[in-house]
């Protein structure tokens, strides 16, 4: 077992891009190391840009490489310079390319075993299923963005909204923390009173991720990992053959009777069960998944509550090839899902759904095909916002 305890910086770019509490295994695997002053650094085992963070007191964070960077063990370097045994061009040809799971317009292509960062042109977007770049005029690289911050000198730290980058202007970006009781405001580019995603006597999503020219969440609270085979296109995430998103966030939390979920779809398979959001984790048990069944015209749900008891919904008449939104709620007793204007599903349900040490993931469960197309405007709530199962905002303009 490898554990590195030294604090670094990455020279050539963001070193240290995005962290996420997490709990269960990953916390087991910082127990591993031996962790000198208090903390280290530990490889995340399948990916080549993520890593643990290891606190002694605090317990494990996942973070995130910049983009085109890969940890090696102790720091972030260019793709290129690092052996990484999970690097996904080991087993692909010299040529082939993949999203780099951040941005739109960014890929990896392989060279000799090893992924090397390549950026599209202007106003086009990488899509994996082409193996190359297409016009989307929706896809807008920062260099070419009016924004605020843009002009300053500051920039959000993906993962931690109580952080942010300040940026010289050249080439050197370093990690700043808000004083205490303070968040880094993106639209104001610097640190503010008020929570971000929070206000008052309203319910606001924990995390949104919006896949609006990256992968980010909306407001830097929560990484996603996403695999070689989904890549931004139109302001949605598109998923090609394989394609799978993770959200370790979503591990070891407890939902309880009252929450929230909501995310749009279009699959453009028409085969067998389609797996749109689940925590089916390799060979370990799941407590929910909801699959879409084109040939039936049916989404279902499959859940597991904190009892045992085994819940099954469904929803009928969803059309194929064509753009859904699923909505999912839980209050007190009532268990509802709803797809866009249709008859909604109801049971009852006296506990909440089980905690799992699994992720979140998105286009793959066990027993399921795997999603090819797009998924778009993921949402969470540990409440339930007002009128969210109403019809008027979801009908058809």
């Amino acid at each position: 077992m490898f554990c590195e305890a030294l604090v670094v910086l990455l020279q050539v770019t963001i070193a240290y891009g995005g962290g996420m509490k997490v709990g269960g295994f990953l916390n087991q695997l910082c127990d591993e190391c031996v962790v000198d002053g208090g903390w280290g650094y530990y490889p995340f085992q399948g990916s080549c840009n993520q890593y643990l963070h290891c606190s002694e007191t605090a317990g494990a964070y996942l973070e995130t490489c910049a983009v085109g960077t890969f940890y090696d063990g102790k720091i972030c370097r260019h793709a290129r310079d690092v052996k990484c045994p999970s690097d996904p061009c080991k087993t692909k040809p010299s040529g082939y390319k993949y999203s780099d799971g951040q941005t739109c317009y960014g890929f990896y292509k392989c060279m000799n075993g090893r992924s090397n960062h390549k950026e599209c042109p202007p106003k086009m977007c990488f899509k994996s299923e082409f193996q190359g770049c297409t016009f989307d005029p929706t896809c807008i690289q920062p260099r070419f963005l009016s924004h605020p911050c843009q002009e300053m000198t500051t920039h959000p730290f993906p993962g931690h909204y109580n952080k942010f980058y300040l940026y010289d202007g050249k080439d050197t970006f370093t990690p700043m923390r808000c004083p205490k009781s303070l968040w880094y405001n993106p639209s104001i580019c610097t640190c503010d009173w008020v929570i971000p995603g929070k206000a008052e006597d309203d319910c606001e999503p924990l995390y949104h991720f919006r896949y609006n020219g990256n992968f980010f969440e909306k407001y830097n609270r929560a990484p996603q990992i996403p695999n070689y085979a989904v890549s931004i296109f139109n302001k949605a995430a598109f998923f090609a053959p394989g394609g799978k998103i993770l959200i370790w966030m979503m591990n070891d939390l407890e939902m309880g009777n009252e929450f929230a979920l909501s995310f749009e779809f279009m699959a453009k398979t028409y085969d067998g069960e389609i797996a749109l959001l689940s925590n089916s984790y390799k060979d370990l048990p799941f407590t929910y998944k909801i699959t879409f069944i084109p040939s039936k015209r049916v989404v279902k749900g499959y859940f597991l509550l904190n009892d045992g008891v085994k819940v099954d919904m469904t929803v009928h008449g969803v059309e194929p090839s064509k753009p859904h939104t699923v909505r999912l709620a839980k209050y007190m007793e009532t268990f509802k899902m709803k797809v866009d204007t249709m008859p909604e599903a109801v049971v009852h349900a006296d506990c909440g759904l089980a905690a799992t040490t699994n992720p979140m993931i998105i286009g793959e469960a066990s027993g399921c095909n795997g999603l090819v197309g797009f998924f778009d405007e993921l949402k969470f709530f540990k409440c339930i916002p007002a009128g969210f199962l109403n019809d008027d905002q979801y009908k058809k303009k």
